[in-house]
């Protein structure tokens, strides 16, 4: 048997009749004109029946159809099989009556191999098939098609195509799960061609993903076809179609360039101003210098997206389409907040909490605002370093800043309060004078002044009991240091 294999990417249908390669009809042109490969005898093989039931054909290895770009036809034609030596001499086994030559060479003729063979009797011995002109007479041939069902793919190439002249619909788009959405990415179709849905004259049906037209100009066209089916899967490839004899036509890809970060900056692409972001062309295999350059207020950080990285120059060759994202970050600065003085208290603002967090990293050109607040008893005597007097510390942060604030203990005061609180009879009076309790039982004195407090009880029947506060004892005068507000009890009985 000599299979016989043919490979299509036609979007019609082909009958069977035309695939052979043959000059049938005499115009010294194959009849195979499919701009693919013609048939190709790809394998002989002896076909008959073992002894022990088994098929002695080997399964064909695989059409490479992985993707699902072919259409394979197989014609099969069949031949006696020759040999005219005796059983036990030649190629015949003599115990299972098989021939045993069950290749062919290549000349199509001759056999191939040594194999063993056992005589009438089981004795074995080899034998050359390449002596042997094992192929006969033609008995017939049977023909098969078979398409191969795949995930959404792209065929590998295209045909030629020839200037004003309608190209042979080409299925593109094989497999997958139509409705598609098809694209071309980069380059551009050669003028007068599309690729889309196509109506089979023959019978209207509409076939998608199909290359068609009539090329309008020459050249070699390089373009790229993205697809994606109803089931979402999405393939791509680059081609490139030749128009008669015309110059290439560069193929060319995208270079996408942005920026991202809290800063800002400008990316030069190869002497060109892109600003923060743009997109340009470039041939397939060219290169670009990418540059990045900080605002003044921001700092680089580096570059991302896969074709670059670090914070050095950024060169990407173009082998497809590119992205590039440069990162640009604001300035930042630390401000930091302390305190100074004998008297204590706390600096707060900004994420700052002088106490017990007295220092923060802010962005360049961040308003500052930060308040002292003394504790009690203390008094806040003003700001140094970022800022001056006492009010709140407000500016904006271009460098690293320190602001400090000075806490004192407050000044006394010229007075403090004596109070007398009296319960039973009798009377409380001051020297000096001021407090007459009875009737008056609060008055101020100096600071540091010593205030006595005499005790007199209102009759002789009356005992004075003792003091409280800030005096104590039974004895009818107390002395009180005026060094804070101050408060006596005293208990008659």
């Amino acid at each position: 048997m000599k299979v016989i294999k043919t490979t299509t990417h036609n979007a019609n249908p082909v009958a069977l009749d035309e695939l052979i390669s043959d000059d049938l009809d005499g115009d010294s042109m194959a009849d195979w004109q499919n701009r693919e490969p013609d048939e190709v005898e790809s394998e002989w093989k002896l076909v008959q029946n073992r002894a022990d039931g088994k098929d002695v054909v080997d399964a064909l290895a695989p059409d490479e159809m992985g993707d699902g770009s072919e259409v394979v036809t197989r014609r099969y034609e069949f031949y006696r099989y020759v040999d005219d030596n005796p059983i036990g001499v030649g190629s015949i086994d003599g115990e299972s009556g098989e021939a045993m030559c069950d290749k062919v060479a290549a000349d199509g003729v001759h056999g191939e191999g040594t194999p063993t063979v056992a005589n009438a009797f089981g004795d074995p011995y080899t034998f050359d098939c390449s002596t042997l002109k094992v192929v006969g007479d033609y008995i017939g041939a049977q023909m098969a098609a078979f398409a191969a069902e795949a995930p959404l793919g792209l065929v590998d190439h295209l045909q030629d195509a020839e200037p004003a002249a309608p190209y042979t619909p080409r299925t593109v788009v094989i497999g997958g799960n139509s409705p598609y959405a098809i694209t071309v990415t980069s380059g551009a179709l050669p003028p007068g061609m599309s690729l889309g849905e196509y109506e089979d004259p023959e019978t209207g049906n509409l076939i998608p993903g199909v290359l068609s037209g009539t090329p309008a100009t020459e050249g070699r066209y390089a373009f790229t076809v993205a697809v994606s089916d109803a089931d979402g899967s999405t393939v791509s490839q680059v081609y490139t179609l030749q128009v008669g004899a015309g110059a290439a036509v560069s193929l060319q890809y995208q270079l996408g360039v942005g920026s991202s970060g809290t800063g800002s900056g400008s990316i030069d692409v190869s002497g060109s101003n892109c600003g923060p972001a743009c997109s340009m062309s470039f041939d397939a295999g060219s290169t670009a210098t990418l540059t990045a350059t900080p605002a003044a207020d921001s700092l680089f950080k580096g570059w991302s997206g896969g074709a670059c990285a670090g914070t050095t120059g950024c060169t990407v060759t173009l082998d497809g389409d590119t992205f590039v994202n440069a990162t640009f970050d604001k300035k930042q600065f630390a401000l930091t907040a302390a305190r100074a003085g004998t008297g204590t208290g706390k600096v707060s603002g900004n994420g700052i909490d002088c106490g017990s967090s007295c220092s923060a990293t802010l962005d360049i050109g961040t308003p500052v605002s930060l308040t002292a607040t003394p504790d009690a008893g203390m008094v806040f005597s003003g700001w140094s370093g970022a800022c001056t007097g006492t009010a709140a510390c407000s500016f904006t942060l271009t460098a690293n800043a320190t602001a400090t604030a000075t806490f004192a203990p407050a000044p006394a005061p010229s007075k403090y309060t004596l109070s007398v609180v009296k319960s039973g009879s009798g009377s409380v009076s001051s020297k000096p004078s001021g407090i007459s309790c009875g009737t008056l039982c609060s008055a101020s004195f100096s600071t540091g002044s010593t205030v006595t407090l005499t005790a007199k009880p209102s009759s002789r029947k009356v005992v004075f009991a003792g003091w409280g506060g800030a005096c104590s004892g039974t004895s009818l005068t107390c002395k009180v240091t005026m060094s804070k507000t101050q408060s006596v009890t005293a208990t008659f009985k």
